[in-house]
């Protein structure tokens, strides 16, 4: 059974997704702060659940290796943001989602699974600042 990040409509995987991808030499991902913000659990580094996003990330990664030997993978991180409903001390890696997670947690857990399945990433997070 193939899965895929069902990007629309958040957490939840679908069958089948991984149709005409034959001809994708290099593939580009970024996410993580749609799931930080609702609060979607990370689970562990070796997860493979639909519902956690340490499982998804290893689906994906893992069928589309399977699947497309080929395929190049790579990643860029989420970049520090400004949430305006905040305060400067909440300013970036500091605010907390309803889990007690930051965005930075969500970002360094989404490079270790590129250290684990040995995927370049650039991140984008630690390299630039933005002004507020």
């Amino acid at each position: 059974m193939d899965y895929v990040w069902d990007l629309f409509n958040g957490p939840a995987c679908h069958y089948g997704r991984f149709m005409e991808w034959s001809s994708v030499t290099d593939v580009i991902f970024n996410a993580g702060s749609n799931d930080w913000a609702g609060g979607s659990t990370i689970g562990a580094n070796d997860s493979f659940s639909p519902d956690e996003l340490y499982g998804v990330w290893n689906l994906i990664i893992q069928q589309l290796s399977t699947k497309y030997p080929k395929m190049r993978i790579y990643f860029v991180t989420n970049c520090v943001r400004y949430w305006s409903a905040i305060t400067d001390e909440e300013f970036g890696g500091t605010y907390k989602n309803n889990k007690g997670v930051t965005l930075e947690d969500i970002v360094n857990d989404n490079i270790a699974i590129c250290k684990k399945w040995s995927i370049p990433y650039y991140d984008l997070y630690h390299s630039i600042e933005i002004g507020r």
